[in-house]
């Protein structure tokens, strides 16, 4: 009992870590950080990807008060920017730009003056690109999200399950499958209907539906299901399917 609470405590960390590294290294992780005015600190959080049917709307915080400027923008293949006044309230800066149809892309920089000086955002004066994508409902992301953790969490809890004789390792292996099977099949499939914004309008490719990431995944652990249930010394095939798991989801798009 004490050592399956280890494993199982084991799988929760390196799981929490791997989430963590994962969404870090994605290209589309929001541009931040801050910088000062006379003392006085600008933060900024800026996002490259936007999930809804509205406008793109961002804020600031700002120790300045009454901080002008505005957020300019262009929509993809257009030479021509627009822009727009920021909003202050009470130290809160806003701003927005039009909304996007879905995996559409636009530009757009924000420039603040205090004093007679402009300050650009970010302060490289490199716009952000920013993709439109479709609204996609909390239910299907909440069990999108529960599934694909889920599959890499039972991932290493079976990789770990090496270290402990008999052990249950063909059990927690089948459960990962189906978490796998579920994630790849079912949910997968709805968000990205959603994202693209298809719902009801257009068939989207099977490539599209399916990404190699998520058939990289359902690979490994069809292979390991054969390898683990068909060979002598099976227990060797579950740490490699663990590894390779993890590679694939650091390094995949999910």
């Amino acid at each position: 009992m004490k050592q399956s609470i280890i494993l199982w405590t084991a799988a929760a960390v390196i799981t929490f870590i791997a989430g963590f590294l994962q969404s870090r290294l994605k290209s589309d992780y929001p541009i931040s950080g801050s910088f000062g005015i006379e003392g006085k600190e600008i933060g900024y959080k800026l996002d490259k990807t936007y999930y809804g049917n509205d406008d793109y709307k961002f804020l600031l915080k700002s120790e300045i008060d009454s901080l002008q400027g505005k957020v300019y923008w262009k929509t993809e293949n257009s030479r021509e920017w627009y822009s727009s006044e920021l909003k202050d309230s009470a130290g809160i800066i806003t701003g927005r730009i039009p909304h996007g149809n879905p995996l559409t892309t636009a530009e757009y920089y924000i420039k603040v003056n205090y004093k007679s000086k402009s300050y650009n955002i970010p302060p490289n004066n490199k716009p952000v690109t920013l993709t439109f994508y479709g609204k996609i409902p909390s239910s299907i992301n909440f069990y999108y999200f529960i599934t694909l953790l889920g599959a890499i969490l039972l991932a290493v809890r079976t990789g770990l399950e090496y270290f402990k004789v008999p052990g249950k390792l063909k059990k927690i292996e089948i459960f990962t499958l189906i978490f796998v099977i579920a994630n790849v099949f079912v949910f997968n499939p709805v968000r990205i209907t959603y994202k693209y914004g298809s719902v009801g309008k257009t068939i989207i490719p099977l490539t599209a539906m399916f990404p190699l990431s998520s058939i990289l995944l359902l690979a490994v652990w069809i292979l390991a299901t054969v390898l683990i249930f068909n060979t002598k010394n099976f227990r060797i095939w579950a740490p490699a399917a663990a590894i390779i798991s993890l590679i694939i989801f650091e390094t995949g798009q999910f």
